[in-house]
């Protein structure tokens, strides 16, 4: 599944780098947002070249979260055993495709709705290679998943998931003033709540970091940045209610998901615990070895000092 807007510069890029899987069995829909470039142009030469790729087009411009939430909703109704998102301007191993099914066909094949993602490699706006990604990393050494409540999770172009977590996941309502979770953030937290979630230690995605990019993750970073931010609070609790913001969102959406007694209640003390903030918070982050930075501990103490002082809340 590819949101697309104006993304006539690596486009193509991203494509061949689909067409070359070794994996072959695999369908390719497309949403594009009224690009005004030439990307409508180069998805038609690819519609041409093989049949496995559709294309959407939209009658009105949605931003890149309305996008992707009306793309899966329209895939909702195409049955396939595997779902994952690709960015516009990235680059697949070539076997990205085949060791993601590799999982799902041995070990992973319990009906559980789960997500999978990979080692990352940051490549610059040259395709030349910046480092691992230590952001996406740092999520394998999670040891609750509740973490991914309280931390923006696994970037969207890296989440590969069964059809078990895209089908018991509900379709996203963008209307106006709903206010709806980014796509990423809402199956990572689908995931965490309803199922499991796998890291795959192999590089299969080139991931283009550049000012054009929908997303600002800051990916490489320098103690002086997390010193300013420790000075500055408000913009870190600005930052940090958009984990929040897309939690709050999420958890909406998982009520109504058919679920016993014990985990509505669990998924009451997790809504309440995030709409608060405060020491029970915090008590609960600690009791439940919820992690909020990862191995990062500069960011770790940052968004606890948020947590606690409950900043965030005027931000949601």
């Amino acid at each position: 599944m590819m949101a697309t807007y104006n993304g006539e510069k690596y486009i193509r890029k991203q494509l061949d780098s689909i067409l070359q899987q070794t994996y072959k069995n695999w369908e390719l829909v497309i949403r594009d947002d009224l690009s005004n470039d030439n990307t409508a142009a180069i998805l038609n030469e690819y519609l041409v070249i093989d049949k496995r790729i559709s294309l959407l087009k939209s009658e009105k411009r949605q931003g890149w979260i309305g996008n992707y939430h009306l793309l899966v909703n329209e895939c909702k109704n195409r049955a396939a055993g595997y779902y994952t998102f690709s960015d516009q301007d990235d680059i697949w191993s070539k076997n990205r495709l085949s060791e993601f099914v590799k999982y799902f066909d041995g070990e992973g094949k319990q009906k559980v709705p789960t997500l999978l993602f990979s080692d990352v490699e940051l490549i610059d706006s040259e395709d030349i290679c910046q480092g691992r990604n230590t952001d996406n990393y740092a999520l394998k050494d999670i040891k609750n998943q509740m973490s991914y409540f309280f931390q923006d999770g696994v970037i969207g172009c890296n989440i590969f998931m069964n059809r078990k977590l895209f089908d018991i996941a509900p379709k996203v309502d963008i209307s106006p003033g709903r206010g709806a979770p980014a796509h990423d953030a809402y199956f990572c937290r689908i995931a965490a709540f309803t199922g499991k979630i796998k890291y795959i230690d192999k590089k299969l995605l080139f991931y283009r970091r550049h000012s054009g990019n929908a997303s600002d993750h800051q990916f490489i970073r320098k103690p002086v940045y997390f010193l300013k931010r420790l000075l500055a609070l408000d913009k870190l609790a600005e930052a940090q209610s958009w984990a929040y913001k897309n939690s709050l969102r999420t958890i909406d959406y998982l009520k109504q998901i058919p679920m016993k007694d014990h985990r509505k209640k669990k998924l009451d003390e997790l809504e309440a615990i995030i709409r608060h903030g405060g020491l029970k918070a915090l008590w609960y982050v600690a009791k439940n070895n919820i992690s909020l930075g990862g191995n990062d501990v500069r960011r770790d103490i940052g968004r606890k000092i948020v947590l606690v002082t409950g900043g965030f809340k005027k931000y949601l």
